[in-house]
């Protein structure tokens, strides 16, 4: 790709436009390209090394999309644990800097740097919405548009495509709100030998569904019959995801056999299969009557209806949180995880799983005090004191259901003497 260092530069207030040493951001730029870049190829490594030309710029005369881009880099790998001293404080400040100059991105020349230098800051959909109709401006979604371009090129900006295709999906399904992208005017093939783009893209197609199928509709309309054979056809989609995924890739297998970054990317992947399977069993960490109906049963002791397929959803949470536990990155993915488990434990005080489950949801509160802490975030706060409040009542119950069976077995035995 023709990347244009020196572009006309929009007038800027307090953005001084300043980075790290060139000796200080060059490894980092040289292990994100090695690692997570190498599995989900954000930028090609030659447009990113490019990029150093950088520093040979007067600040006066320097491009915000690549300064952006190139704190974008830095974002991720502070983000991602790419680095021996991680820190998420600074992973924040250079994503806070890409988004200081997100305006120029949004409104100047239309190029694919500015979609790759885009942040995912909130208001996240109003990002996604903006990224994907600056996609269709350069024809990203289409493989005409590429057909003049080197083969290198057009890969690049077709992986481009499918990261923010996966992200306008996610979202989608997480709002409750229709996706941005129509998978009808995709006219672009994803290559077979991205594996873990392929199967993100997969399970993103599977998050719409859901939203289409249980939540959201572009139209809404539909008999009740048709939505209810619409959930089914996309409840056996999902399962026959989960069964395509190869041996080495299962929850109890990859720890041991992946590498660390692919393991982050692998998390993700059964986070987001766990939220289209609660969202299908009515059982979501954001569905208000299911946490109403968990609630109620810790005060009432009236149990809300479970869904039909309970033992498969607490089985797929359990074995998630299995694999989050080998990997401190994922941040809150543990919450819905949890949510069921600790559930289960007080539904169910005798089960065979109780005790990984309770060391599985002492590690994810462990976590979500970290992460609490780190990002000061008041949603994380408020769902680690509700949780932790739901795990004590687990243990009480627990407790309880130990007292009354040994007065029973000392009542039958007092009774046979």
């Amino acid at each position: 790709m023709t990347l244009r260092i020196l572009s006309p530069i929009i007038s800027f207030h307090n953005v001084t436009m300043a980075l790290p040493s060139i000796g200080h951001v060059l490894p980092i730029i040289k292990t994100f390209l090695s690692n997570l870049n190498a599995t989900l190829p954000l930028l090609h490594d030659a447009t990113l090394l490019r990029l150093v030309n950088f520093y040979q710029v007067p600040y006066s005369r320097r491009d915000p999309v690549a300064w952006a881009a190139i704190n974008t880099v830095l974002a991720l790998a502070y983000r991602n644990d790419l680095l021996s001293s991680s820190d998420t404080n600074l992973s924040v400040e250079y994503l806070n800097k890409a988004e200081s100059v997100l305006s120029c991105i949004m409104l100047g020349d239309n190029q694919l740097l500015n979609i790759q230098a885009s942040p995912d800051l909130t208001p996240s959909l109003i990002l996604i919405g903006t990224t994907m109709r600056l996609a269709h401006k350069i024809g990203l979604h289409d493989r005409a548009a590429s057909s003049h371009m080197a083969a290198v090129e057009a890969r690049e900006r077709a992986c481009v495509f499918w990261m923010a295709y996966i992200l306008d999906k996610d979202l989608s399904m997480r709002s409750k709100q229709p996706s941005i992208q129509l998978d009808d005017d995709v006219d672009l093939e994803l290559s077979s030998h991205e594996v873990f783009q392929r199967q993100l893209n997969y399970v993103s197609r599977t998050d719409t569904s859901v939203g289409s199928g249980t939540i959201a509709t572009r139209r809404n309309r539909g008999v009740i019959e048709e939505r209810l054979h619409a959930i089914q056809s996309i409840a056996c989609a999902l399962e026959a995801w989960k069964a395509s995924i190869p041996f080495q890739f299962s929850a109890s297998m990859a720890p041991g056999t992946i590498s660390p970054t692919e393991l982050q990317l692998l998390s993700v992947l059964y986070s987001t299969s766990l939220a289209c399977t609660t969202l299908l069993n009515q059982a979501s960490a954001w569905n208000t009557y299911w946490i109403d109906g968990i609630r109620k049963y810790t005060v009432e002791g009236i149990s809300p209806t479970l869904p039909s397929q309970w033992g498969a959803v607490v089985d797929e949470a359990r074995q998630l949180t299995v694999l989050l536990a080998t990997d401190r990155t994922t941040g809150c993915s543990h919450m819905p995880a949890m949510l069921l488990l600790t559930f289960n434990n007080m539904h169910m005080p005798q089960h065979d799983q109780l005790s990984l489950d309770n060391q599985s949801v002492e590690t994810g509160l462990k976590m979500l005090n970290q992460v609490a802490g780190e990002t000061q975030s008041e949603i994380v706060r408020s769902f680690h004191k509700t949780c932790a409040g739901l795990y004590r009542d687990a243990q009480r119950k627990h407790a309880e259901t130990i007292v009354i069976v040994n007065s029973l077995d000392l009542f039958a035995y007092i009774k046979i003497s």
